[in-house]
């Protein structure tokens, strides 16, 4: 695994962020965590989410598939376009009727 790969996101629970990120509290999460989020705003909050991504890294298995599912997002614009052209086509036959 190269260093890219490893990277987790431990991030404050807000906005879009909160949308993104599915927290990792354990591996029977559905759907599985891509990353670790943390609220309220607070130092000890943040110290609780990075204290839960240091021992699931200490986790050979668990981190590869925090890793894997990461990766396996797909948060482009062209799949955020075929949202909303398919929100669009089921808007304008609703429309018709």
């Amino acid at each position: 695994m190269n260093r890219a790969d490893s990277i987790s996101f431990t991030v404050h629970a807000t906005g879009g962020l909160a949308d993104t990120i599915v927290d990792h509290t354990d591996a029977e999460t559905s759907p599985p965590g891509n990353g670790f989020s943390f609220a309220p705003c607070s130092a000890g909050a943040l110290s609780d989410a990075l204290t839960r991504a240091v021992a699931i890294y200490r986790q050979s298995d668990a981190w590869h598939q925090l890793v894997r599912t990461g990766m396996q997002q797909d948060w482009s614009w062209a799949r955020s376009a075929r949202q909303y052209d398919q929100l669009y086509s089921r808007m304008l036959v609703g429309s018709r009727q």
